[in-house]
């Protein structure tokens, strides 16, 4: 294969180059396919004083980072659409993650993973709940059975829809809490990995696992989507005793679970 391009002293696109270029993709987060497209030569041609302020901003970040680790952490990197679990201080595997897009960007904090709960509701949050759910409900009046969903009040009783007068609050003062019910479709998938924050993030499984092959994996509102949630309740729960059969029985479909 010939190529040219002014950054390239070689036209010949040997097994050095290809690897080269896998090296490099690897290091960007483009997809590592040795392919010599649109993104790898943008990627390419950031100028050193881009990449020296780019350095610099994530110097002051990892400021903020604890200077002690656990024995097993994990770590979502957020640019990098990846997170990376740690047993002694040593990688052991990774994952694809789907994080926040850029009106919604997953914020960087750290927490103490506090619990795991399989077939999950899915509680709709304010943001959502005013800009999407509510705007639904008033255009299709079965927007809620539709998307399998229910309406409850503070201990938990099903409300009908059609006793709220919904237009009262598009914006604000809304009395009840709507959620998704456990299911093949619930937004969370089959299991939430839960951890106490200002922030209302947490990481979870998705229906949509097309979104995992995407280079740049920034589809969400804020919270961090999984590609293997199943490993990641093996590797949460076997220190609690958990094997992989005894986590596969709740996480298949099924009843709340926490």
């Amino acid at each position: 294969m010939v190529i040219w391009n002014r950054q390239i002293s070689s036209t010949v696109y040997d097994s050095t180059l290809y690897a080269g270029v896998i090296r490099f993709q690897k290091r960007h987060g483009l997809t590592p396919d040795g392919v010599l497209g649109k993104k790898f030569y943008e990627a390419l041609n950031v100028s050193v004083e881009d990449r020296i302020e780019q350095i610099l901003i994530n110097m002051e970040r990892s400021r903020w980072m604890p200077s002690d680790y656990p024995q097993r952490y994990l770590i979502v990197n957020i640019p990098d659409f990846n997170l990376y679990a740690y047993d002694k201080g040593v990688q052991i595997w990774n994952m694809n993650v789907v994080v926040g897009k850029e009106i919604h960007e997953t914020v960087s904090f750290t927490g103490e993973m506090r619990n795991v709960v399989f077939n999950p509701y899915w509680v709709v949050p304010p943001g959502i709940l005013y800009d999407e759910i509510i705007p639904g409900i008033i255009k299709k009046p079965s927007y809620l059975s539709s998307h399998n969903m229910e309406m409850v009040n503070a201990s938990g009783k099903v409300i009908a829809s059609s006793s709220v007068d919904w237009k009262k609050y598009t914006k604000s003062g809304f009395p009840y809490t709507i959620r998704q019910k456990p299911g093949p479709s619930n937004s969370l998938g089959k299991v939430k990995f839960l951890f106490p924050n200002s922030h209302n993030i947490y990481l979870h499984d998705s229906p949509s696992r097309s979104l995992y092959k995407a280079e740049k994996r920034a589809f969400s509102h804020g919270c961090v989507r999984l590609s293997d949630p199943e490993k990641m309740a093996n590797y949460v729960l076997e220190h609690e005793g958990w094997t992989p059969e005894k986590v596969k029985k709740p996480y298949f479909p099924g009843k709340n679970r926490g």
